[in-house]
């Protein structure tokens, strides 16, 4: 799965972040609702992968589909979860973490709108596609803010939390939508997930952090402010300056972060 291997590493990559350098005194609220946060969004993935294989049967027999084009509807959310992990996630050392997960949340949700709103099967594959990109581009940006926001001790168990909301999501959905089935069409239920999806983007938005380190590197605007604040929220003493950064033109595999400019939302 696109991001798995990034997930491994996260804990160690992020173990002495420069921003948050000093240890937090363990589980704090903050901490709390980033690892929470990030494990909904994770349950959502789950539920919005696997839901399709659980409407297989009665997709098929409404459109009268064959095998082979229902594996090519299965196989293009992980084709586009690819295209998310390897083109999409990286964007996340540029622009800032927070909007990616943002950016990635809503555009799975709208994929999902729009598959319960298809027609036929390229409009089918296309939301699909659209689905599995967002999701994707998500996971590596979630296990390196949960491993940074999790207490140092801690580290392990948050990331292995947040990739249990993945087959969490998954395995509840399956005994839900065995129920919904009798009830309502594919259509409905295609709709009611990417809608749920959708009403818990305000959430995510109100009170998803930025990452520190990241405020760190890009240093935006009133960067040490969010940053202090970020690290009283986890009761860790203010830094009382920023330190200078190192231009990244030219180096391989690091990206620039141009001064003054905020690539961020609000909020932290």
């Amino acid at each position: 799965m696109p991001g798995a291997q990034a997930g491994a590493e996260a804990p160690q990559a992020l173990a002495h972040s420069p921003a948050l350098d000093v240890d937090a005194e363990g589980w704090v609220r903050l901490s709390v609702l980033a690892v929470g946060l990030c494990f909904f969004i994770n349950a959502i993935d789950g539920m919005n992968v696997l839901l399709m294989s659980y409407l297989a049967p009665s997709l098929a027999k409404e459109w009268g589909l064959a095998p082979t084009t229902l594996g090519i509807v299965f196989s293009s959310a992980l084709v586009g979860m690819a295209i998310g992990g390897l083109c999409i996630a990286p964007l996340g050392d540029r622009l800032g973490r927070r909007p990616l997960i943002l950016a990635a949340l809503f555009l799975m949700s709208a994929g999902m709108v729009a598959s319960g709103f298809s027609a036929n099967v390229i409009q089918l594959i296309l939301a699909r596609t659209a689905v599995g990109i967002g999701i994707g581009a998500v996971l590596a940006c979630m296990a390196a803010l949960v491993a940074e926001f999790a207490p140092p001790r801690r580290r392990n168990f948050a990331v292995g939390l947040l990739q249990g909301g993945y087959p969490i999501g998954a395995t509840a959905t399956g005994f839900l939508t065995a129920w919904a089935l009798a009830h309502h069409s594919w259509r409905a239920i295609l709709l009611f997930s990417g809608f749920g999806s959708l009403a818990f983007f305000p959430l995510v938005y109100w009170l998803l952090p930025e990452s520190a380190s990241f405020l760190m590197h890009a240093q935006p605007r009133n960067a040490l402010q969010r940053i202090n604040r970020i690290r009283r929220a986890l009761k860790i003493s203010p830094l009382q300056a920023l330190p200078a950064i190192a231009r990244a033109e030219g180096r391989p595999g690091v990206l620039p972060y141009p001064s003054g400019q905020d690539h961020s939302f609000r909020r932290f």
